[in-house]
């Protein structure tokens, strides 16, 4: 009877450890699983640098063959070859602004007067009715921007009868003629046409000892260009 009591309470001793180890473990999990993923992960390294050795082995990097092909000579272009030109030194100015631009250029034909008015002025509509009635300059009137001013001014620098361009375009506004306003700005880069898009660029240009005197330019030799084009006999 002793025996057998002494016996139970082993065995409940024992059955009390085995519960006590089984929540210490649920505590602190990584008490015996910490040492199996370090050992998988040294294990992965391994495999991992194993694999990348042998992928390196199967490419033969003694080659000498360039990966890319450097080109030696600059791209052929379809450029127009150059002529010159000759600006009077009396010279026939376009003078253009937005209607939210208007106010800077009058202040700018006003500050720059007497000088302007040694040259030949032509503008749009609006725009050179203003500059009539409130600056007191010559200017010859053309369309409006958007009924096609753009273009006759356009016109004038591909006919070589105008030489500097004064547009103060709006950059915080979308136009209706917004492609009559690129293709201006276009043609007159491509004629190589001086350009004053602000006040001070304008400033630069109106105040250059060049405006008083002829000068030579390059532009395209549209004569040539035209001969390049005609088809093969």
């Amino acid at each position: 009877m002793i025996g057998s009591t002494i016996a139970e309470r082993r065995r409940n001793w024992a059955k009390l450890s085995r519960s006590k180890s089984s929540v210490s473990n649920l505590s602190n999990p990584w008490k015996t699983r910490a040492p199996k993923e370090v050992e998988f992960n040294h294990t992965t390294e391994t495999v991992s640098v194993q694999r990348i050795k042998e992928q390196l082995e199967k490419f033969d990097l003694s080659s000498t063959a360039p990966i890319m092909t450097v080109p030696t000579s600059a791209p052929k272009t379809d450029l127009p070859a150059s002529v010159l030109r000759t600006l009077p030194e009396r010279k026939r100015i376009a003078l253009v602004a937005h209607d939210k631009r208007k106010g800077k250029l009058l202040e700018w034909t006003l500050k720059w007067r007497e000088i302007l008015r040694g040259h030949d002025l032509l503008g749009t509509g609006t725009t050179s009715m203003w500059l009539r009635e409130q600056v007191g300059l010559e200017v010859e009137g053309l369309l409006s921007g958007p009924f096609g001013g753009d273009q006759q001014i356009g016109a004038r620098i591909a006919e070589q009868r105008l030489d500097m361009l004064v547009f103060f375009w709006d950059p915080f506004d979308v136009m209706p003629h917004d492609s009559d306003v690129k293709a201006l700005l276009r043609i007159a880069t491509l004629y190589n046409v001086p350009i004053a898009n602000n006040p001070v660029t304008a400033d630069f240009l109106i105040s250059s000892p060049l405006m008083s005197q002829s000068v030579q330019c390059q532009l395209p030799d549209t004569k040539q260009w035209l001969a390049s084009r005609k088809p093969a006999d």
